[in-house]
């Protein structure tokens, strides 16, 4: 279940996606240039560690949620938007 990109826009997701791929890739790449012997078994397990990453940002978007219902604070837009995936150009 995909929590924290439901509040952001199409034209976001394309962005997460394709710095997730950007960011895949140079990994990848770098244990190719340090020699790791099997690169593509380590970055099977950093990838395997996604699950629980996505899950420590969906605490992190239920915190903001929280914060909004009692008035705290609305950041509903502000993290993805304009802090995270603010500039397109970022490579």
């Amino acid at each position: 279940m995909v929590v924290h990109n439901r509040c952001v826009s199409e034209k976001t997701k394309d962005i997460m996606r394709k710095r997730r791929e950007w960011a895949v890739a140079r990994l990848f790449e770098h244990y190719e240039q340090i020699g790791l012997k099997e690169p593509m078994v380590r970055l099977g397990e950093i990838i395997l560690l996604l699950p629980e990453i996505e899950e420590v940002i969906n605490l992190h978007t239920s915190d903001f949620q929280v914060a909004k219902l009692f008035q705290f604070c609305d950041m509903s837009g502000y993290w993805y938007e304009r802090l995270c995936y603010s500039n397109e150009d970022q490579e």
